[in-house]
């Protein structure tokens, strides 16, 4: 037989083997099951992509004419505005990792921002995510969760995303205390907070079992 087509049999049938694997496995994840349990992380700003600077823009006037991009004082737009032609100035929004490998129960996240932050969750398969509650003053954004997760939003500036559900903010909830969450959550919730971890400046957390409980 052709030595080609040989390799290619072969070939063809590892890649069978590797996607029925791959769906039975998926398959014989089980669900968790039980309360869903409610975990919060809260900020007040991201940690800076060094990937993704601010770029200023400046005014045409003669005092700001040639004056660097990175010296111009910033915009008070939210995400981009141009002025006068000069430049365009975007202002950034930082990011907060979310691990999530705990597959004890069903997760609700309450995620806590004042700041503009974009919420990437990284989550382990088996993992069930039932609800992300969205609280904060400035707009925030979510990535990395499946398309049937439901986000509540309770945040001054509108956070649209499309399975979103903006609800009615109120004054304490973009509260940002790193030692207690705002007390406004647990009437949103209906559920006790079982973790809670809080930063100034965060880029990174982590949901796991075995962690400490209040």
């Amino acid at each position: 037989m052709n030595q080609k087509l040989i390799r290619y049999c072969f070939l063809s049938i590892c890649a069978f083997c590797i996607v029925n694997c791959d769906a039975l496995a998926a398959k014989n994840v089980k669900a968790p099951s039980g309360s869903p349990v409610l975990h919060m992380i809260a900020v007040h700003e991201g940690e800076p992509n060094k990937d993704n600077f601010d770029k200023y823009c400046r005014k045409a006037t003669s005092e700001t004419k040639g004056t660097p991009v990175t010296e111009a004082p910033r915009p008070s737009s939210i995400e981009m505005t141009r002025i006068s032609g000069e430049c365009v100035g975007v202002n950034r929004y930082r990011e907060v990792k979310v691990n999530v490998s705990d597959k004890s129960a069903p997760l609700v996240l309450a995620l806590n921002a004042y700041n503009f932050v974009t919420w990437i969750i990284k989550a382990d398969r088996g993992v069930v995510i039932k609800k992300v509650i969205l609280m904060g003053y400035h707009t925030q954004k979510i990535t990395g969760l499946p398309n049937d997760v439901p986000v509540e939003a309770y945040t001054y500036e509108p956070s649209p995303c499309p399975k979103c559900w903006q609800g009615n903010w109120r004054e304490d909830m973009d509260y940002f205390d790193a030692k207690e969450p705002p007390k406004e959550l647990k009437g949103i919730s209906d559920l006790p907070i079982s973790t809670f971890q809080g930063r100034y400046t965060g880029g990174e957390f982590s949901i796991y079992t075995g962690m400490k409980r209040n």
